[in-house]
């Protein structure tokens, strides 16, 4: 009686799986728009891939929304493209999920690709949950992103003030060019292979911050729960706080340097009129490559503290520190500029050490 139960079965089965791939259905639509007259544009889209592509018509943003419905009705998981303008200048973008939405009922590949072929624009603001953002290219006068749950990766990106929230996300940017930019945001990486700025902010947590060439007026970098590496900084003021991850910068040069972290090391090497480090419960290490400093300060609780100068390079060391004898200047050099070549280093449970190169 049963001997052909499990044939039935497979057939079952296979038929079964047959109609799933069938089913599988694509729907498009595309819009375009005129933003001849337009000044701020706003883009909200959420569960989706996002591509910002170059190229099309002048002074027009073209948006085309790829579903490919695999699994759910068209009616509980298809989204729509609206769009509403606000004010005589203003055009946002959306798309909308049906009223009565059931994610769990639903399974949709869903693409939009958006070519904006506006570069004047004032303001531009990029909000996203769930799925990724990817762009060659964004630019306008003031840019903000507001993304979750997400992956960003941007080739370049132009702008006079940047603000980007992010959360739950990696974050990748090639080159950053904004006059004031600041990133905040955790749980994710963030890599800048390049950044140009007057005044910068990262603000992180419970994830690793990696800089590659700073160039800038400023930069404050405030980080917890993961490391801050910067290869290359270049700017005026360089400013580092972090707590239980390392701060690490291979090579700066700064007119002021300020290190501070909470259990984990930091190391600087480069230069700095004035470098101070503070730091408990891990080890402080300067590289100080430049002669002409003003002053160094360093810190530590439980803790030790390594400095390493130039040849004739101190003038008077304050704090508990051993300093090797071929650090100093002649004395009449010192007498005739009293104000630099200080070095202050303090250590509790920890040494500090001064040696030259």
């Amino acid at each position: 009686m049963n001997t052909h139960t499990p044939a039935r079965i497979l057939l079952f089965c296979l038929l079964s799986f047959s109609v799933c791939v069938c089913a599988a259905e694509s729907f498009i639509d595309e819009q375009d728009y005129d933003l001849s007259d337009v000044e701020t544009l706003s883009l909200a889209m959420d569960h989706a891939n996002i591509h910002f592509v170059e190229g099309g018509k002048s002074h027009f943003l073209s948006v085309r929304l790829e579903q490919r419905l695999e699994q759910g009705s068209q009616s509980k998981c298809l989204h729509t493209l609206t769009s509403t303008s606000s004010g005589s200048a203003g055009l946002s973008i959306t798309t909308k999920a049906p009223s009565r939405f059931w994610p769990s009922q639903c399974r949709v590949q869903r693409d939009i690709f958006v070519r904006l072929a506006k570069s004047d624009l004032h303001s531009l603001s990029v909000s996203h949950r769930h799925g990724s953002v990817r762009a060659s290219s964004l630019k306008a006068h003031d840019l903000t992103l507001d993304v979750a749950h997400s992956n960003v990766s941007i080739g370049e990106l132009h702008a006079s003030q940047s603000v980007l929230d992010i959360t739950h996300t990696d974050v990748t940017m090639d080159w950053v060019d904004s006059k004031t930019f600041k990133l905040k945001g955790a749980h994710g990486t963030v890599s800048l292979s390049r950044m140009t700025s007057e005044r910068s902010a990262v603000h992180w947590s419970h994830g690793d911050v990696q800089l590659a060439v700073v160039e800038g007026g400023m930069l404050d970098v405030r980080q917890a729960h993961g490391d801050v590496k910067i290869d290359h900084y270049k700017g005026g003021s360089l400013t580092l706080d972090n707590a239980h991850g390392a701060i690490r910068v291979i090579h700066g040069e700064a007119e002021k340097v300020k290190l501070s972290n909470r259990h984990s090391e930091i190391f600087y090497s480069g230069s700095g009129r004035l470098l101070q480090a503070d730091n408990s419960h891990g080890s402080i290490e300067l590289v100080q490559r430049s002669a002409a400093f003003d002053r160094i300060e360093g810190k530590n609780s439980h803790g030790s503290i390594s400095l390493k100068v130039p040849d004739a390079s101190v003038c008077d060391v304050n704090g508990k520190s051993v300093a090797d004898k071929k650090a100093f200047k002649a004395m009449d050099l010192c007498r005739a500029q009293p104000l630099v070549g200080q070095i202050s280093l303090n250590t509790s449970h920890g040494q500090a050490q001064i040696s030259t190169f």
